[in-house]
């Protein structure tokens, strides 16, 4: 049985007080991020109604912002000053953990798939389009969406899983409060993305209760995502499930010429992180994996115990 690796203990340098502070600033910048790239969008075009007009945020520097300023505060606040035990997670540990690698590549496409069987079955969700004779296209728009996300994706992982969540098991947070807290935080910084993104290309979707269910959903995969990160001691296994997840999720929802969906009930069936279904799968896959780590640190534990 793979030793769990104990974080905690590679942040004893830090002194507590210390932490807490460093904890407390770096949540507060990640909430203004993109507040405050989008008061430079605004303040750049000098015209709200112009810059509302044209989509504003999308790929503009304010989004720009809103997805570095966090990560550079993150390098900042975790390499300097030089004496900190560095516990980022950079390392692969591919050799130690090659099941967590392999569930991290196919979990999240079991369940998008299991999400649009049911809501296929419930007559909830019905697929058309044409794709059944464009399994090339379907394949080359999975490689470009894994490519051009797999950068921010790097950068949101080092934020959330490198980062937070590592401090916050440095302060001896019980688990699932560390992963229901980084989930939160998580979601709430998706707000301006959210607002000014898809608020503005898809204002029929948009909604308050949309929000809501993304953060909820935000927290579930942060057990997921959490729990994962602890076990392995890297951010790369977390990395490869946003980025094949996102990618997979990316076939069905961003090419109406290949999936056509016909919903009722989207808000409660659909292959996206907001939907009902889609948390529930993924507090019960997290919770299962929160166990089975629960009960091998036990294990291990007692061994240590048994031997000395």
């Amino acid at each position: 049985m793979t030793e769990i690796k104990n974080i905690t203990n590679q942040s004893k340098i830090e002194p507590n007080k210390q932490l807490s502070i460093k904890i407390f600033f770096f949540i507060l910048i990640v909430l203004i991020a993109g507040w405050l790239g989008r008061l430079i969008d605004l303040m750049l075009v000098n015209d709200v109604t112009s810059n509302t007009e044209q989509g504003g945020f999308d790929g503009s520097l304010g989004m720009l912002i809103w997805l570095s300023l966090p990560f550079i505060v993150c390098i900042l606040f975790q390499y300097f000053p030089k004496q900190e035990e560095k516990t980022l997670g950079i390392k692969l540990n591919f050799k130690e953990n090659k099941k967590w690698y392999l569930l991290s590549l196919i979990l999240f496409p079991i369940i998008i798939i299991a999400v649009i069987t049911i809501g296929f079955a419930m007559r909830s969700i019905d697929i058309s389009g044409n794709a059944k004779n464009n399994f090339d296209q379907i394949f080359a728009l999975f490689i470009s969406t894994l490519v051009f996300t797999l950068l921010k994706n790097i950068l949101e992982e080092s934020i959330f899983r490198g980062f937070l969540t590592t401090k916050l098991e440095s302060k001896h947070i019980h688990r699932i409060a560390n992963h229901i807290l980084t989930g939160l935080v998580w979601g709430l910084w998706h707000i301006p993305y959210l607002v000014f993104v898809i608020g503005y290309y898809d204002q029929d979707y948009f909604s308050m209760d949309l929000i809501i269910r993304f953060i909820i959903g935000c927290i579930a995969v942060a057990i997921i995502f959490g729990e994962i990160r602890l076990r392995t001691n890297s951010i790369w296994p977390t990395i490869i499930l946003h980025t094949v997840g996102g990618a997979f999720a990316a076939i069905f929802i961003t090419s109406e010429d290949l999936f056509i969906f016909t919903m009722e009930n989207a808000w409660l069936i659909f292959p996206v992180v907001e939907s009902v279904l889609f948390i529930v799968f993924a507090l019960l896959i997290g919770i299962i994996i929160y166990k089975i780590n629960s009960t091998e640190k036990k294990s291990v534990e007692n061994n240590s115990k048994s031997s000395n």
